[in-house]
């Protein structure tokens, strides 16, 4: 009797020493096959050679890991200008209005036919100078004398051409005037007119 409960001790322990070993086993082999999955887990996220990425670096024992570079740029922002108008349309340029300060002829007296000799002085620019003659008793027009430009001294410009008295005897008046860049035309300030004679003072002219 002893010598079989002696062997069916002895069984049991032998039963239990093989699940510890079968047990003990298996674990190593759980163990194994979870460390070979992360270790490509692993493999994957550090020793990957995609772009942006370095791989890993064993030197001895030591493995060193490097962080993934961001490769990604920013395109850099602009900031907005102001918003470009309309582009204004150029003014009327400025127009020098001239002004004439005087006037004159030579002779004062002189008989029908006789040489005239009209001028002008004219401040500022002036596109044209007119002398313009009337008959004093009547008002009718005698002439309508354009002058030529002559010497400029400062901003005053004198103005000169030459024409025949009238025919008729009598007393004449004459203005002058001067045309603007912009058209206008202006006359002497003032008194309207001056006056000449154009045969005998005492009998024509009276």
């Amino acid at each position: 009797m002893r010598l079989e409960e002696k062997e069916k001790r002895n069984m049991a322990i032998s039963r239990q020493s093989r699940n510890i070993i079968i047990g003990a086993a298996a674990a190593v082999l759980i163990v194994a096959i979870l460390a070979f999955l992360l270790g490509r887990g692993c493999g994957k996220e550090y020793g990957s050679t995609a772009t942006g990425t370095t791989p890993a670096v064993t030197t001895g024992t030591t493995t060193t890991r490097t962080v993934p570079t961001d490769t990604r740029t920013t395109a850099a922002v602009v900031p907005a200008g102001p918003e470009s108008g309309p582009v204004p349309e150029p003014g009327p340029e400025a127009v020098w209005i001239p002004e004439i300060i005087s006037r004159s002829v030579n002779p004062e007296i002189a008989d029908p036919g006789d040489p005239l000799t009209f001028s002008a002085d004219v401040v500022g620019p002036a596109s044209s100078v007119t002398i313009t003659v009337y008959k004093r008793d009547t008002g009718d027009l005698a002439l309508a004398l354009p002058l030529a430009q002559g010497e400029t001294v400062g901003d005053t410009t004198t103005w000169s051409a030459g024409a025949a008295a009238p025919a008729a005897k009598g007393v004449y008046r004459f203005l002058a005037s001067a045309t603007a860049s912009d058209g206008s035309v202006v006359e002497m300030p003032g008194i309207s007119a001056w006056t000449f004679c154009v045969g005998d003072p005492m009998v024509d002219c009276t």
